[in-house]
């Protein structure tokens, strides 16, 4: 769900190689778009029409993950705790001061260290 511009807003208006993702549904730009996208090739390309804020980035990130079929995992990261995925392997990365336990996954990783599994 997105929440309320803050920085700058547009309306956008996409033409017929573009269609609308997300809307405004209050304000002055209400029923007009806010996110679009557009085919480009084997890709996609999408069109914030607002400077997002980090729950609003995360939220559409989400949707683009989604509709990619990325599989989540069964809970968020920690702060500080950076997952990446190499073939069969998953690293996990603890940049803070203490130990961070992942527990739907079974993973502990100490604090400044890194665990493969």
């Amino acid at each position: 769900e997105l929440l309320a511009a803050g920085t700058w807003a547009e309306s956008l208006a996409p033409g017929p190689d573009a269609t609308g993702v997300a809307g405004w549904t209050a304000g002055p730009f209400a029923g007009t778009w806010a996110l679009t996208e557009r085919v480009v090739g084997a890709g996609r390309a999408w069109y914030w029409g607002w400077h997002p804020t980090a729950a609003q980035a995360l939220s559409v990130l989400r949707l683009l993950a989604d509709r990619a079929g990325v599989t989540r995992l069964a809970e968020p990261l920690p702060e500080g705790v950076l997952l990446v995925r190499r073939g069969a392997y998953r690293l996990w990365f603890n940049f803070t001061d203490h130990a961070q336990t992942m527990e739907a996954e079974a993973v502990i990783v100490p604090p400044r260290d890194v665990v493969i599994s």
